[in-house]
């Protein structure tokens, strides 16, 4: 049936503003940094509406301890594979995505950018805008593994997680 939202109710959302968050990467149930957002609701399974590139952090010898790199596709490298992030959506509190731009080094290492998602609906995702991180992606290809839009796949799949 239908949700009926008494007074208290409404006066406790107004409170709390809420914001829908786009993961991709370590903030994904069961990852180590999925605390972060640990009194976040999980909404679902989720995708981007638009293409990007997504690169491991250059360090893959330490895995598990990597982590994905959301790259604009007008920023990608020439020959990038772009694609549809795959990922999770979150509704959290200002006080959760704080925490979350902390980890982040919102914005100076990756930017919160609203983005579309599949299916209609858009949300805040962490993409990488450190300037020098990008120029290594750029140098250096074979370090920065293109991961086919899916990190926690390809992550399984080189036999970490």
């Amino acid at each position: 049936g239908d949700v009926v939202w008494d007074a208290d109710a409404v006066a406790a959302l107004r409170r709390v503003p809420l914001h829908r968050v786009f993961t991709y990467g370590s903030l994904r149930r069961g990852l180590f940094n999925d605390g972060y957002l640990g009194r976040a609701v999980f909404v679902g399974d989720a995708a981007t509406a638009a293409e990007y590139a997504l690169v491991t952090n250059g360090r893959l010898r330490e895995a598990p301890y990597t982590w994905p790199y959301a790259i604009a596709a007008d920023r990608a490298r020439l020959g990038s594979a772009l694609s549809r992030l795959a990922g999770e959506l979150y509704v959290c509190s200002t006080e959760d995505l704080a925490a979350v731009d902390e980890l982040e080094e919102h914005p100076h290492h990756y930017r919160r950018d609203r983005v579309g998602l599949a299916g209609g609906g858009d949300a805040w995702m962490y993409v990488l805008v450190d300037e020098a991180e990008l120029a290594a992606a750029e140098r250096d290809p074979e370090n920065y593994a293109d991961v086919g839009g899916d990190w926690v796949a390809f992550t399984r799949a080189q036999g970490n997680f």
